[in-house]
Formats: structure tokens, sequence, C-alpha cells
């Protein structure tokens, strides 16, 4: 059982990890588009 909640654990973060890491390439590529286009 302990393995299980460890194993749940591990992906949660990994999953929370991964959002956070797309939530900021979007924010990058959004600011990164609100800047080129504005020159």
């Amino acid at each position: 059982m302990g393995i299980e909640l460890e194993g749940d654990a591990f992906a949660e973060t990994l999953r929370n990890s991964i959002l956070s890491s797309l939530d900021s390439l979007l924010f990058i590529e959004v600011l990164s588009v609100n800047l080129f286009g504005q020159h």
C-alpha cells in the first residue's frame, strides 16, 4: 500500500511539473508573440 501511495504521489508531482512546464512554455510563447507583434 505504501508503494501505491508513493507511486500516486510521484505521478501527481510529475503531472504537476509537466503542467507547470507547459504553462511556462505557453506564457513565453504568448509573450514573445506579443513582443514581436508590436515591432
